[in-house]
Order: C-alpha cells, then sequence, then structure tokens
C-alpha cells in the first residue's frame, strides 16, 4: 500500500517537473508573440499617420494654387411652351447648384436638374433629368508648398475632374450629324491634366504633355432598353504654349504641338476615330485682341482604340476596333476668325471632321457656320447659321450624302425681380431629298421654338 503511495507521488512529481518547462516556453512565446502584434499596430499607426500627412501636404499645395474665393447655392426654374417638329409642346425644368469658385473656375461644382414636358403628338407626360460635378484644379500643384522648392511660375499636374449622366436628353437640329435621331441617356466620367505648365509671366506659359479623356457609358432612350454603348473620347498633346487673356476677351492663345485624338463606341458594330494634328492654333491674335483667328489642319480616319480601366476591384480593357466599315482615311481642318469681344462678337468658321456616332456609322462632314453675339445690361442675344455636307459610312458596303442648312436662334430679356424672358429657335432644312438610308440615323429636319420665362435665385452665399 504505502509502496503504491509512493509511487504515485514519484510519478506526478515527475511529470509536475517535466510540464514547467513546457510552461514557461509557452509563456515565452505568448510574450514574444504580445510584443510582434503591439511592434506591428505601431508600425502600421505610423504608416497611416505619415500617408495622413502626406495627403494633407498634397491638399495644402493645390489649396495654395488654387485659394476658394467665395462659395454659393443657386436654385433656377424655367418654364416654355412652343412648337417642336409640328407639334405643340411645352416644359419645365428645376434645378440646384453648388458652386466653390477660385480665382480661374469653380473648385468645386455640384448640380442636378429634372424636366418634364409633354407634346400634342405624346399626351403622356414625359421628362429628364441631369446630374454633374466638377472639380477645378486648374492651378495645379505648388512645389514650394509641397518640396520647399522656390521656382515662380511652376506647377505640376494641373487638372479638372468630372462625372455626369443624362436621362432621355435631346439632340439639338443644328448639332454636329454625329448626334443621332433620337433621345439617348448616358453616365459618365472625365478628366484633363497636364504633366507641367511653366509661366514666365503671368499671362504667358508654356505646358508639357496633356491628356483629356472622356468614358461614357450611352443607351439609346432610357437606360435599360438596350445593351449600354461605352465611349471613348480624348486627345493628347505633347507640348502647349498659352497666352492668358482678359475676361473681356473672346478666348485665351494656345499653340498644341503633336496632337493625337480619339473617339469610339462599342456598339453592335464598333467605330473608332483616330486622328492626328502636327500643330493647331486657337485664338491667335491679329492687330490687338479683338481679332483672333483658329488654325488647324490634321488627318483622321478609322483605326483601333485601347483603354484600361483599374482600381479597387477593378482591371478592365476595353478594345474598340472598326467592324464591318471601310477604311476611310481624309483630311481634318478647323479653320475660324473672331471678331469683337465678350460683349459683341462675330464668327466665320470652316470645319471639317471624321466622327463616329452611338450606332457604329462614320460621318465625314464639310461645315461653314457664321455666328454673332450681342450682351446688354438687360438683354442678351446670340445666332448661327450654317451650312453642311455629310457623308455617312453606315457598313462596309453602304453610304449615303446629306446636304442642310440651318440656323439657330437664342435671346433673353431681363424682366426684374430676377426673372427672365427668353427665345429659342432651330431651324433644319434639307437642300437635297432625304436618302432613305438615313432614317433612324442623321437628324431630323424641322423647326423647334420656344418662349420661356426662367430665374435664379441664390439661397445661400459665403
Amino acid at each position: 500500500m504505502w509502496r503504491l503511495v509512493a509511487v504515485t507521488v514519484i510519478a506526478l512529481a515527475a511529470r509536475t517537473a517535466a510540464a514547467q518547462p513546457v510552461t514557461g516556453t509557452l509563456r515565452r512565446v505568448a510574450a514574444l508573440w504580445t510584443s510582434s502584434q503591439e511592434g506591428e499596430i505601431r508600425q502600421r499607426i505610423t504608416q497611416a499617420r505619415e500617408q495622413a500627412a502626406a495627403y494633407y501636404q498634397v491638399a495644402m499645395a493645390f489649396l495654395s494654387n488654387n485659394a476658394p474665393t467665395d462659395a454659393r447655392f443657386d436654385v433656377f426654374a424655367e418654364a416654355g411652351a412652343g412648337v417642336d417638329a409640328r407639334a405643340a409642346a411645352g416644359e419645365g425644368t428645376l434645378g440646384a447648384v453648388f458652386a466653390v469658385r477660385s480665382r480661374r473656375c469653380d473648385l468645386v461644382q455640384v448640380g442636378a436638374s429634372l424636366r418634364g414636358d409633354v407634346r400634342s403628338k405624346e399626351p403622356t407626360l414625359l421628362g429628364g433629368a441631369q446630374q454633374w460635378a466638377q472639380l477645378c484644379l486648374s492651378g495645379g500643384l505648388d512645389l514650394g508648398t509641397l518640396m520647399q522648392i522656390k521656382v515662380p511660375g511652376l506647377a505640376l499636374f494641373p487638372m479638372v475632374l468630372r462625372e455626369g449622366g443624362v436621362l432621355d436628353a435631346r439632340p439639338r437640329l443644328t448639332a454636329k450629324r454625329s448626334a443621332i435621331d433620337e433621345p439617348y441617356s448616358d453616365i459618365g466620367f472625365g478628366f484633363d491634366v497636364e504633366g507641367v505648365r511653366y509661366q514666365w509671366r503671368a499671362d504667358r506659359g508654356i505646358a508639357g504633355i496633356g491628356f483629356t479623356a472622356d468614358q461614357r457609358w450611352r443607351w439609346r432612350g432610357w437606360p435599360g432598353g438596350d445593351d449600354a454603348k461605352v465611349e471613348l473620347e480624348g486627345n493628347f498633346w505633347f507640348a502647349r504654349l498659352f497666352r492668358l487673356r482678359g475676361e473681356a476677351a473672346l478666348a485665351d492663345r494656345f499653340v498644341d504641338i503633336l496632337v493625337f485624338g480619339f473617339h469610339g463606341i462599342q456598339s453592335d458594330n464598333d467605330a473608332a476615330i483616330v486622328t492626328a494634328w502636327p500643330v493647331r492654333f486657337y485664338g491667335v491674335g491679329f492687330a490687338d485682341d479683338r481679332v483672333l483667328v483658329d488654325a488647324e489642319l490634321g488627318v483622321g480616319g478609322t483605326g483601333t482604340i485601347s483603354s484600361t480601366t483599374s482600381g479597387p476591384g477593378i482591371d478592365d480593357m476595353t478594345t474598340i476596333d472598326s467592324t464591318d466599315l471601310p477604311d476611310i482615311t481624309a483630311a481634318i481642318a478647323h479653320v475660324a476668325a473672331h471678331f469683337g469681344d465678350r460683349r459683341g462678337f462675330g464668327s466665320l468658321s470652316y470645319d471639317r471632321t471624321v466622327d463616329t456616332n452611338v450606332l457604329g456609322d462614320v460621318i465625314r462632314e464639310d461645315r461653314f457656320t457664321a455666328s454673332g453675339q450681342l450682351i446688354d445690361q438687360q438683354w442678351s442675344a446670340r445666332g448661327a447659321a450654317f451650312v453642311s455636307r455629310a457623308r455617312y459610312y453606315l457598313t462596309e458596303t453602304t453610304r449615303a450624302d446629306e446636304r442642310i442648312a440651318g440656323v439657330s436662334f437664342t435671346g433673353a430679356y431681363g424682366l426684374g425681380h430676377q426673372l427672365s424672358l427668353g427665345v429659342t429657335l432651330e431651324v433644319a432644312v434639307g437642300l437635297i431629298e432625304r436618302d432613305p438610308l438615313l432614317e433612324g440615323h442623321a437628324l431630323p429636319r424641322g423647326a423647334r421654338a420656344y418662349l420661356t420665362l426662367s430665374t435664379t435665385r441664390t439661397l445661400w452665399e459665403y
């Protein structure tokens, strides 16, 4: 009996002695694990602080060149009645816009509007909507704030970011012939950015590597009626010489060197247009700033566009090729002369373009335009007249021609009490008989005329 108790005590003592090193080891491992975790947590907190400080420094560097000057919140409303395609029509719009302004542009702008309209041919109440937002950092990033480098006039990455969408919008009768004969909806985003800008004077400078791009998803009519069409549009320029004129001048001066452009639609039959210009001149002054000239000559035609959209959880490659279309190469041009200033001017221009539309057609258009504008303290008027010749490439073997002329006019008269009476007019007439192949492709001919009453109210201003 005592012998059994002694053996049991000895066994328990041996087991306890053997367990002590294991327990100590576990304690030491737990202490090391806790210390390691604490160090990793501290490291992550330090990294987060450094990233937040870097983002704050970049934000301050942008704000130093794009300081806000004031802010306001406006609401606007418009009601109109008139004639649309030989039918009585009426429409109303209600919207709001919030803007934070800077010296060069609206630093932040967010807006939205709702539209309701009715026509005697379609007695049902119809409607649409629009939404837009913009972040304008056109002053770029100040190196003095970011890196303590004092280089007066030097800025990095001047940019404009934008997004927006429309529901059931109607193209104008006098629009470019690449617009289609039906309402559309779209949603998209885009940006304009320059790599670097240097101004040796307050109004003169040079910029290098500029890129503009927009991507939209478009539907015919309302979303859901068919698959969304992906639309890509933009251009790239290698260098830009510019002169900034005062607010009264018609335009600033830009000379772009080595420019490439693209516009593509991913549709049932894809269509992609690629363009190139060795140099483009805009707003070149003669004698004084009241006579400005634009001039550009390039080449454009069908091709292939590839675009990559990447981000958190996104890695999307879009390739748009020209399918079921002939190989088209044509000269493109823009030549214009402008006389006057913003309060009163006249312009004469010639444009030759090669473009595509949501249906995947290719359109080559020649257009001559005369336009003008007059603005007084109480009233304003703007009008244009044009003559256009266009050829539509509908498939590889099908094409059709169109000749039209048109006029457009908008006028407004201040009635007081923040009310304005306006008139809008659009007319497009054919110079040759319409080809049946263009039904549903080319914009309609006819007239639209509306008499409108509108108001804008500032609800808040700082």
